[in-house]
Parts: structure tokens; C-alpha cells; sequence
């Protein structure tokens, strides 16, 4: 965790940002093959599917955990 000082974020931050990206590493792998066969809209459909509860879970944990203040 070299990298927390640079960015100044606390550790469980970074912590939930690399969970997030290492799942969604897993749905881009998962896209591949209907890369290969030419189908677009299911590799759209899953990209966006499964960001979008990514961020949502991840934002759900962190507000349970503490309070999040949204302008």
C-alpha cells in the first residue's frame, strides 16, 4: 500500500476500488467470446450491468460502514 500517501485516500478506500476492479476484470474476460462472434450488444449489456452494480454495492458498503455526504 505504497501508493495510499500519493493519493492520500485511506486504506479501505483503496481496498474497495481494487475488489471493484478486480470483478470487473472477471465480466471483461467473460466478454471475449461474444467479442469473437461478433455479438455487441451482449458485450454492451454485461459491461454496463455489472459496473453499474459494482458502484452500487460498493457505495451501498461504504454508506453503511460510514455516513456519505452527496452535494
Amino acid at each position: 500500500m505504497a501508493n495510499t500517501n500519493s493519493f492520500n485516500a485511506p486504506r479501505f478506500t483503496l481496498g474497495m476500488i481494487t475488489i471493484g476492479q478486480s470483478s470487473s476484470l472477471s465480466e471483461q474476460a467473460f466478454s471475449i467470446t461474444p467479442r469473437i462472434s461478433g455479438k455487441t450488444e451482449m458485450i454492451i449489456g454485461n459491461e454496463l450491468g455489472s459496473n453499474i452494480i459494482n458502484v452500487l454495492l460498493i457505495l451501498g458498503y461504504i454508506a453503511i460502514i460510514q455516513s456519505v455526504n452527496l452535494p
